[in-house]
């Protein structure tokens, strides 16, 4: 599907079966020790609600890394930065008005 541009970080966006999945681990790439904080999440959020991460996989098609699917993502941005989660959404918005768009 395409890049989001948030708050200078770039985050692969990729289409999986009729699913937008976000990537997870460019989300915090520019943040210290930020793999450990996706795992620090899915194991405090798979305890509370083990259902939520049927969308995630450990591979993009050609890009490695963690993704998950738009409403997730959107959860774990708000955990790590309420203002992350608020550029991501709107920027997410933006980007699937564009692709409306361009199908016409």
């Amino acid at each position: 599907m395409g890049i989001l541009a948030v708050d200078g970080t770039k985050i692969q966006v990729l289409q999986m079966e009729e699913d937008d999945d976000i990537s997870l681990t460019d989300m915090v790439r520019k943040i210290d020790n930020g793999p450990a904080l996706i795992e620090k999440w899915l194991l405090m959020s798979d305890k509370q609600c083990p259902h939520k991460f049927k969308g995630c996989c450990g591979k993009g098609r050609t890009v490695w890394g963690t993704y998950a699917y738009k409403d997730i993502v959107f959860e774990f941005a708000c955990w790590v930065s309420p203002q992350f989660k608020l550029y991501l959404t709107k920027e997410f918005e933006r980007l699937k008005k564009e692709e409306q768009a361009l199908l016409g």
